[in-house]
């Protein structure tokens, strides 16, 4: 028996998480059932999660339907245009966080918690993660010290 490509694998793999059944990969891959069952079940595919992806792109071609060629042109632009922002406002994120944590994990002054906890806040509202400004208030006099330890998490930003 010959030795199943990695790119037909990553194909039933995709065919898989678009949620076609067993026997249409097969036919597709070339790849039999029993082995589909078994990679599937050891690496943890995850049948149909990207099919609420595939409808909303089917919902999107239909609606473009409607539009002139510059109106798709323009959307085209905006959607590359708003991708690469939202990247880099995600690395700036990661970025931010990362040196926010540096901050607190080297201080003990309440104010720096304030300061990083307030632009933490108007961030996660530039970004959408947090619609509402928060009412969160740290009240620290002067000379007084936090001895609770504070991290950020900066997985997932």
């Amino acid at each position: 028996m010959a030795k199943i490509s990695a790119e037909r694998w990553l194909k039933a793999k995709a065919l898989y998480e678009a949620g076609q059944k067993l026997k249409y990969i097969e036919t597709h891959t070339d790849i039999s059932i029993p082995a589909l069952s078994l990679k599937s079940k050891k690496e943890g595919w995850i049948k149909s999660v990207n099919e609420p992806l595939i409808y909303a792109d089917i919902m999107l071609t239909e609606s473009k339907h409607n539009l002139t060629d510059i109106e798709i042109k323009i959307h085209n632009e905006e959607v590359i245009r708003l991708t690469k922002f939202g990247a880099s406002l995600n690395l700036f994120s990661v970025k931010a966080m990362e040196k926010a944590n540096v901050l607190l994990t080297n201080s003990d002054n309440g104010n720096d918690f304030k300061a990083v906890i307030d632009a933490v806040d108007r961030h996660s509202m530039t970004v959408g993660y947090n619609k509402r400004h928060a009412t969160s208030n740290i009240n620290m006099q002067q000379g007084q010290q936090s001895t609770a330890p504070v991290t950020l998490n900066v997985e997932g930003v």
